[in-house]
C-alpha cells in the first residue's frame, strides 16, 4: 500500500497529514516556519522578469507591504470562472490558486517522507455543490495529484471523533458543528460499532470567521472616526484631511487592518480585550492605537450571529424530524474558540454537552483516517480471504445527499395562467442515505410525432418539496434520448436516478414501446475542462520550477 496525503484545504490555513503505510498518520511540517498550518495566501509577483508567485507564511508576511498583489479567502470563489486576481496581465481563479496551495502542500510532504504522493484526500465545505466539489477535485489534478478524493468537514471531523478513547460515542448521536474562516457546516451522525451514520447536513457558505473580522474592522474605523472628530490636538483642517483619508483608505491601510482585525478576533477568543496601533493615513497624526473590549464585539456582532443562530435552531429541527437526540456536540473549526460561538451553541441545546475538539487539527485528522480507510478498501479488493492485513481499525462512514436531485418537466397550469409552466420535479432528495435510488418515474412527452427527449438534471438545496421553480436549483447536466420512430403525445418516458457513495449521479431514461434508453454517468458542469486542466498544471509547475 501506498502513502497518502490527507489535506484540511482550510481559507483561512492549510494543513496536511501523511498517511503511512501501516496506518500510522503524520502532520506535516511547512517548509518556511516549521508550522503545522500554513496560512492560505499567495503574493503575485516577478522573478527574473517572470511571472513568480509566493505562498504560505512568507506571502501572508509581505501582505501589508503588497497589498495590491496579495491574494487570500478565495475559497468562496471556488467553482466560478471569474479571476480572484486580475492585475498586470496576470489572471488566477480559485482553482488555481487552491491548486497551488495544494501542490506547496504535496510537495512538503514529499521532501519529509522522501516519496512521492499521488493520492490525496481533501476536506470541502458541506455546502458545496457539484460545481464547486468538482473545481476542487481539479485543482488536486492540477496540482499534480493522480487520485483525487473529497470528504466533507464535519464528516472528518465526525471520523476524528469517533477514533479516540477520550470520547464513548458506540450508539449514540452525535452533532458536529464546523465554523471556519469562510463557511460553517453543521451535520448529525448515529454512531454504531462500525459505522458513522449521516443523518442531515446543513450549512452556510456566508457566514464564518470572515464575517467576524469584518466587525472588527468596521469597529475599528468607527473608533478611529470618532477620536478624530473629538481630538482637542488638531484643528479643523487637520480633522478634515484625516477624515477623508480614514474614508478613503489606502491598500496598504486596508490590508493592515484587515491582518490586525483577523489577530484581534483570535485575541479576543481568550482575553477580554485587544488592541493594536494601525496606520491608517498619512503624517503625524496618521496611526491610531485601537482598543477593543469583549463586551463592545459581542454587542457589535449581535446582528451576525441572528444568522448563525438560525442555522443552528434550523439543525435542532432537522436533528427532531431525523429522530435524533444529540449526546453530544463536537464543536471545530477554526472560529470555534470565539466565545461567542460557543455559547450560541450552548443556548440552542442547553441540553446537550459541547466539546470544542482541537480545531486546528481536527479536520485534517479526520481525513486522515478516511484516506488509511481507503487504503484499507483497496487492499482487502486485491488480497482475498486469507491474510487480510487492515491499516487502522476506524467506523466506515456511511455519507447522505447534500443536495436534492430532478429533472426540467413541464406542468400544466391552464386554470392560474392559461399556459405551461416549466418546473423542476424532484427524484433524489437531500439527506437520503447514499446510494440514494428513484427507480422509473413517469413522465410523458407533450407533442405528436416526439424523435427526442431531452432530460435536463438540476440540483437544488431543498429537502422534500416535490416540485420546484427552475429559479429554486441549478442546471448541472443533460443527456438526449434519441426515440426510434415518432411517438405519440402522453406517450410515457421512465426516469431513473442514483447516487452513488462519492457523489456521482447515474441517470437512465428509457421509452418502453420502442425499447430506446440513455444510461449515463452525469458528467457535471464543469468550470474546467479537462484540456484547461492541463494548461493550469503547467502553468502551475512552471512557476513551482522556476521558485525552485
Amino acid at each position: 500500500m501506498e502513502k497518502r496525503l490527507a489535506i484540511d484545504l482550510g481559507s483561512t490555513n492549510c494543513m496536511s497529514a501523511v498517511v503511512h503505510e501501516n496506518g500510522r498518520i503524520e502532520y506535516v511540517e511547512n517548509s518556511e516556519t516549521g508550522a503545522y498550518a500554513t496560512p492560505s495566501y499567495a503574493l503575485i509577483c516577478e522573478k527574473d522578469g517572470k511571472e513568480h508567485v509566493v505562498l504560505g507564511d512568507r506571502a501572508k508576511e509581505q501582505a501589508v507591504l503588497n497589498p495590491e498583489h496579495s491574494v487570500s479567502r478565495w475559497k468562496r470563489m471556488m467553482g466560478s470562472t471569474d479571476p480572484v486576481y486580475d492585475k498586470d496581465g496576470k489572471t488566477f481563479t480559485a482553482q488555481e490558486l487552491s491548486a497551488m496551495m495544494l501542490k506547496k502542500k504535496k510537495e512538503d510532504a514529499e521532501s519529509y517522507t522522501g516519496t512521492e504522493l499521488d493520492t490525496v484526500v481533501i476536506t470541502v465545505p458541506e455546502e458545496f455543490d457539484a460545481i464547486q466539489r468538482d473545481a476542487t477535485k481539479k485543482s488536486g489534478e492540477m496540482a499534480g495529484f493522480r487520485k483525487v478524493y473529497l470528504l466533507t468537514e464535519t464528516a472528518a471531523a465526525a471520523k476524528a471523533c469517533s477514533e479516540g478513547n477520550d470520547l464513548d460515542l458506540n450508539g449514540k448521536d452525535l452533532l458536529c458543528v464546523d465554523v471556519g474562516g469562510a463557511t460553517t457546516d453543521i451535520s448529525g451522525f448515529h454512531l454504531t460499532d462500525k459505522k458513522i451514520v449521516t443523518k442531515f447536513t446543513s450549512g452556510n457558505l456566508h457566514f464564518a470567521g470572515a464575517e467576524l473580522d469584518e466587525i472588527v474592522m468596521k469597529m475599528s474605523e468607527a473608533k478611529v472616526l470618532k477620536e478624530l472628530k473629538t481630538s482637542k490636538e488638531l484643528n479643523a483642517e487637520q480633522k478634515k484631511e484625516l477624515i477623508a483619508q480614514l474614508k478613503n483608505l489606502t491598500p496598504f491601510a486596508k490590508q493592515e487592518l484587515s491582518l490586525r482585525a483577523e489577530m484581534g478576533k483570535e485575541q479576543l477568543s481568550k482575553l477580554t480585550r485587544t488592541s493594536f496601533v494601525w496606520c491608517f493615513g498619512k503624517g503625524e497624526h496618521g496611526t491610531a492605537n485601537v482598543e477593543i473590549t469583549r463586551e463592545e464585539f459581542v454587542k457589535a456582532s449581535e446582528a451576525a450571529f441572528k444568522t448563525f443562530h438560525n442555522l443552528l435552531e434550523n439543525a435542532r429541527k432537522e436533528a427532531e424530524k431525523q429522530g435524533m437526540k444529540p449526546d453530544l456536540i463536537v464543536l471545530t473549526g477554526g472560529t470555534a474558540n470565539v466565545p461567542m460561538i460557543q455559547d450560541a451553541v450552548k443556548v440552542v441545546f442547553q441540553d446537550t454537552q459541547v466539546h470544542v475538539k482541537s480545531p486546528e487539527t481536527t479536520i485534517c485528522r479526520g481525513a486522515a483516517l478516511f484516506a488509511a480507510e481507503l487504503s484499507n478498501e483497496e487492499h482487502d479488493h486485491g488480497a482475498g480471504e486469507a491474510g487480510k492485513e487492515r491499516v487502522g481499525m476506524t467506523r466506515t462512514l456511511v455519507p447522505v445527499c447534500n443536495r436534492s436531485y430532478g429533472v426540467e418537466v413541464i406542468v400544466d397550469d391552464m386554470e392560474a395562467s392559461g399556459e405551461e409552466h416549466v418546473m423542476i420535479s424532484n427524484l433524489l432528495y437531500r439527506n437520503t442515505e447514499l446510494p440514494a435510488v428513484m427507480d422509473n418515474k413517469t413522465y410523458y412527452t407533450r407533442v405528436e410525432n416526439q424523435s427526442a427527449v431531452l432530460i435536463r438534471i438540476y440540483e437544488s438545496n431543498t429537502a422534500d418539496k416535490e416540485l420546484l421553480e427552475i429559479s429554486e436549483g441549478t442546471k448541472i447536466a443533460e443527456a438526449k434520448l434519441q426515440i426510434e420512430g415518432n411517438l405519440k403525445k402522453g406517450s410515457p418516458i421512465l426516469v431513473s436516478m442514483r447516487l452513488d457513495e462519492e457523489r456521482i449521479l447515474h441517470v437512465k431514461a428509457v421509452e418502453e414501446s420502442g425499447h430506446t434508453h440513455i444510461e449515463t454517468s452525469v458528467k457535471t458542469t464543469s468550470v474546467m475542462s479537462d484540456e484547461d486542466v492541463e494548461k493550469g498544471k503547467e502553468k502551475i509547475e512552471d512557476i513551482f520550477d522556476r521558485a525552485g
